[in-house]
């Protein structure tokens, strides 16, 4: 009999399994994209998050090339904590921002797979217990590593911030992201950087 929160989640991995298992060749696009997205949120958010429920908020930045992601990051943080610039790309890691024992438990639950060594810890003097920010390796890193990490980070986030500009709005590439992220379901904050002066 299926009583506790673990053993509802496990049915619902597995039955999520089972569906991506079912998927036909002839099947739909739209079908074939459903059962993957729930499959990997299933597996990448929910299975995490139930096994560590005491795991932070966990804020993820994310953007393209040169959009003041990181600009954002050190200002949330109110130190110097992520590079800054806008060369290709510029943020090669994750940067995360949380105190030392909010750290542990993403590493045990939502961020368990990732690679550690792509995973560059802030100094935590100016963290908040309860929430985690991660500054993601840019949306259109020429890296592909860098993206894979950036899609992983989008499965285990709580809340997405997308960073983008005025000359990098209307960017493609980012922009896939978002829809994938309105398709996960994630809440989005959109920040527009660098507007012109006269913009209302």
């Amino acid at each position: 009999m299926v009583t506790s929160l673990a053993d509802r989640a496990e049915l619902i991995a597995a039955l999520a399994d089972r569906r991506a298992a079912l998927v036909r060749e002839d099947e739909a696009a739209g079908a074939k994209d459903r059962a993957r997205q729930l499959h990997d949120h299933v597996r990448a958010y929910v299975l995490p998050r139930v096994r560590a429920l005491e795991s932070p908020l966990l804020v993820v930045l994310l953007g393209p090339t040169g959009a003041g992601k990181s600009t954002l990051m050190n200002t949330l943080a109110r130190a110097s904590v992520s590079r800054t610039g806008v060369l290709r790309p510029t943020t090669r890691e994750a940067v995360l921002l949380a105190t030392d024992a909010d750290a542990a438990i993403l590493r045990r639950g939502p961020l368990a797979g990732i690679d550690a060594g792509r995973i560059v810890r802030a100094p935590a003097t100016t963290a908040s217990a309860g929430m985690a920010i991660v500054d993601a390796p840019d949306l259109d890193s020429v890296e592909r590593a860098n993206r894979v990490i950036a899609d992983a980070l989008v499965e285990a986030a709580d809340l997405g911030i997308f960073v983008t500009s005025a000359i990098r709005y209307a960017d493609r590439v980012p922009f896939d992201v978002v829809q994938r992220i309105a398709a996960r379901g994630l809440p989005v904050l959109i920040v527009v950087n660098r507007m012109p002066a006269d913009a209302s």
